[in-house]
């Protein structure tokens, strides 16, 4: 096969050996296919050939190899034209915080502080507040099924975003409205991002991540730490009722990514293949950093803190609670709408979310969408099958709510991966992805639907009971 370069070069066959495919070269021509990209190396060896952990970072082209090399853009916009791989993000993006290999545009530095200050602040007091509540309310635990769901979409979304018909209906429907790629083009910035990266103001490393992972759990830890002394002083609450119930909540809240902060510790990637059959790996998350040595006392402190603060702490206060008098006063949050023998099952719906966040960190959406999808197939089936099996609410309403929002989770992911696979046509793509998005509309409008139907019910009952205690208060007049 043809020579990359002149006189001492690389030939084709030896770019297959590293990527695992073939650029189409002639002589001092070479036509990249897209998730390749190419750097001029050091040695006479001429090119060296990376393959692009996010296949969209790099898209390929046409290329004149000379005494200099020449081409207009190797990566995509967003995206460091000299980093190998283009794993690096251009001045003014930043990765995203999930997905290290998929840069986006970084906003006003002061509008993005304050989002991420005040991000989880509004479903963090919801969530105390429905704590503080002896019996979850059948309309709090709907909410919570559609706040489920709606991190389940969020998730779908981010993997739909790297299928091959994403891109061409996308592409499609900018050149039909060439509007919005003329406003891009013109550099209309947003306003605010949630990248790390662009927090920080430049690469914030895996300390960074965990740092401000951290930072909000343990703000609000120290605000309820106040509350707290505040309500004994008071007399106003029972000992150390509001102070579990808040704990609770925040191990709720942020002990997954807390977690997943410290498995970034864990993956690694490589992107070429020596002639040995050798390679080096370098660090996901940290892409200039050698994987050579691995530090999985990091990966293993985050397991052993979440297993302490969350699972084994939450089922040794199930346990112990029951010794208490007002118990649900206490734990709430955690048995409260359960049946009795499944008081600890809120233990398995945090695993989920761990699970789910991690394999997010182990598999990157841009680097190994279709190991995450089959991933999340299995988590979410495992969800299912225990859902089934165990029925764990009282309320067979909700039982029946649940077990159907997971059923359709499961069978929206296996869509997404047929929507990956390489097999099917264009027109059979284009047909599953319009199913499948119709879909998830349908089951929004219908987990809606139910949530008003409930929040109507609670309410004509509150007014049945406001008038029947009514009638009973008004004195009788005395005949005659």
């Amino acid at each position: 096969s043809g020579s990359v370069l002149e006189g001492d070069c690389l030939s084709c066959a030896d770019v297959v050996t590293q990527v695992g495919k073939m650029p189409n070269c002639a002589g001092r021509s070479v036509r990249v296919p897209r998730g390749l990209m190419a750097l001029r190396g050091n040695t006479r060896h001429g090119l060296r050939f990376y393959r692009c952990p996010n296949a969209g970072a790099c898209p390929g082209g046409d290329m004149v190899v000379a005494d200099n090399l020449t081409q207009n853009q190797r990566c995509a916009g967003g995206y460091d034209d000299s980093s190998a791989g283009c794993t690096q993000c251009a001045t003014g993006y930043g990765r995203q915080n999930l997905d290290p290999f998929e840069c986006v545009q970084c906003g006003r530095w002061d509008l993005s502080l304050v989002y991420f200050l005040l991000l989880p602040v509004v479903p963090l007091l919801l969530a105390v507040r429905s704590a503080s509540q002896t019996e979850k309310e059948r309309m709090s635990m709907v909410i919570k099924v559609i706040l489920s769901f709606g991190t389940f979409l969020a998730t779908i979304q981010n993997i739909l975003e790297q299928t091959t018909i994403y891109r061409e209906l996308r592409t499609q429907l900018t050149v039909a409205l060439g509007l919005l790629e003329a406003e891009s083009e013109a550099g209309g910035a947003t306003l605010l991002s949630a990248s790390f990266d662009c927090l920080m103001g430049g690469h914030a490393s895996r300390w960074h991540f965990l740092g401000l992972q951290t930072f909000h759990c343990l703000a609000f830890l120290l605000i309820f730490l106040v509350l707290e002394i505040y309500g004994l002083l008071s007399r106003s609450e029972s000992f150390g009722a509001s102070w579990l119930r808040r704990t609770l909540v925040l191990g709720n809240a942020f002990l997954p990514a807390i977690f997943a902060s410290f498995l970034q510790w864990a993956p690694c990637f490589h992107m070429a293949k020596e002639p040995d059959g050798s390679f080096e790996s370098f660090s996901v998350f940290q892409v200039t950093e050698p994987c050579g040595f691995v530090m999985p006392w990091m990966p293993l402190l985050g397991l052993s803190l979440f297993l302490l603060l969350g699972p084994l702490h939450w089922a040794f206060m199930v346990s112990q609670s029951r010794k208490w008098k007002n118990r649900k006063e206490y734990i709430g949050f955690l048995i409260a709408g359960y049946n009795v023998h499944c008081e600890w099952w809120e233990i398995t719906v945090l695993l989920r979310k761990t699970f789910l966040i991690g394999a997010l960190v182990l598999l990157p959406v841009s680097y190994a969408p279709m190991s995450l999808v089959i991933a999340t197939v299995l988590i979410m089936l495992a969800a299912l099958v225990g859902h089934m099996a165990m029925r764990p609410y009282v309320d067979p309403l909700m039982n029946l709510l649940e077990g159907g929002v997971l059923t359709y989770s499961m069978l929206a992911l296996i869509l997404t991966l047929y929507l990956m696979s390489e097999s099917w046509t264009n027109t059979n793509k284009s047909l599953v992805f319009f199913i499948l998005i119709g879909s998830n509309a349908v089951t929004c409008l219908l987990l809606l639907v139910v949530f008003l139907f409930i929040a109507l019910r609670r309410q004509d009952s509150s007014v049945s009971r406001s008038a029947a205690s009514t009638a009973s208060t008004v004195p009788s007049v005395p005949a005659g």
